[in-house]
């Protein structure tokens, strides 16, 4: 296929191709990156617990320090500078970042999404001792809020929300994993299965989900969040329209230099890459031969089409990329 041809493929698809999606008209989740470092669950969890002590940071304090309370074997930024609304039998946990003793990992949950009102929610992931003391007598807990979440900006202070609150509902009773002993830097598994029934879900929507790990003393030592979709079947939806962008650009290669030979001036460019780009498999080429068969809206750099033009019409490439001399440059591949 001639250049010019590549060049003016996108041009003649529509200008603005914009399917409709089945998808639902709901809480879209966000894509945004999990909080704490993961083992590399597929799950995307918001957790608040700090990666482990590197021996250089401030909460690196000596164990019998300022900084800790050696009475519970917990640092003391996981029992002060929490909330003291303790009508569920939790303390809320600390309203900073990094204050933890445990970082909670989720690596599954399922289904992914609710449909039916019966069968259960299987939970799993890790607990890792972040601390320099261990912990004891912990429990993982599960807990999901009372409404479901439409807005994005209620999504974003969801998971990005680092103590429990009344928002983020009650544990639910009798559905508890407990932990065993858990010396510095050690992790275990956990494995939770809930009935749905007990999850107290109200109707369609994204709900806020909240694992956390607590001692018998309601104190929080860590948690991580996600978010449970619950739609089910027979609800109703009204399709969103939505368009795919596809883009279509490249860094530019044509110099502010032209070669004026009797009869024709030529433009110069630093190097031939975009000749590469434009051809049978190059970057370009290809791009536009996969849009070509999808339903998108095409959006083409104009710098680039100049630059296309420019070389269908014959060019030059500077032997040495930066030179400003258009007689020291050799004719182009491209354009053919």
């Amino acid at each position: 296929m001639a250049l010019s041809a590549v060049l003016l493929a996108p041009m003649r698809l529509p200008a603005a191709a914009v399917p409709a999606s089945g998808a639902a008209r709901g809480p879209a989740l966000p894509s945004y990156a999990a909080a704490a470092p993961s083992y590399g669950p597929a799950l995307p969890s918001y957790g608040d617990s700090p990666p482990a002590p590197s021996g250089h940071g401030p909460r690196d304090r000596p164990r019998h320090g300022p900084g800790q309370d050696t009475r519970q074997g917990t640092p003391q930024g996981a029992r002060q500078g929490i909330s003291q609304d303790t009508r569920h039998g939790i303390s809320q946990g600390p309203r900073h970042r990094g204050s933890y003793a445990v970082a909670v990992r989720l690596a599954s949950l399922g289904p992914a999404v609710l449909r039916r009102p019966d069968g259960e929610l299987t939970l799993s992931g890790t607990v890792v001792n972040t601390s320099r003391h261990r912990v004891t007598g912990a429990r993982v807990g599960v807990r999901t809020g009372p409404a479901a979440l439409g807005t994005r900006s209620g999504l974003a202070l969801t998971a990005g929300r680092t103590a429990l609150v009344r928002a983020d509902g009650e544990e639910i009773p009798h559905h508890t994993h407990r932990l065993p002993s858990l010396p510095p830097g050690a992790a275990r598994d956990f494995r939770l299965r809930v009935p749905v029934a007990d999850l107290r879900l109200g109707g369609a929507g994204a709900y806020g989900l909240t694992v956390h790990v607590a001692r018998v003393d309601g104190a929080v030592l860590g948690l991580a969040r996600t978010f449970l979709p619950v739609y089910p079947d027979g609800t109703a939806f009204e399709p969103l329209r939505t368009a795919v962008l596809w883009p279509v650009t490249d860094t530019p290669h044509m110099e502010a230099l032209t070669l004026r030979t009797p009869g024709s001036v030529r433009p110069v460019f630093r190097d031939d890459a975009l000749a590469a780009a434009f051809a049978e498999g190059g970057r370009l080429r290809r791009l536009v031969e996969t849009g070509a068969r999808q339903p998108v809206t095409w959006m083409v750099d104009p710098d680039l089409v100049a630059q296309a033009r420019a070389m269908a019409d014959g060019y030059r490439v500077a032997r040495t990329p930066g030179a400003t001399d258009p007689r020291h440059t050799t004719a182009g591949r491209g354009g053919r």
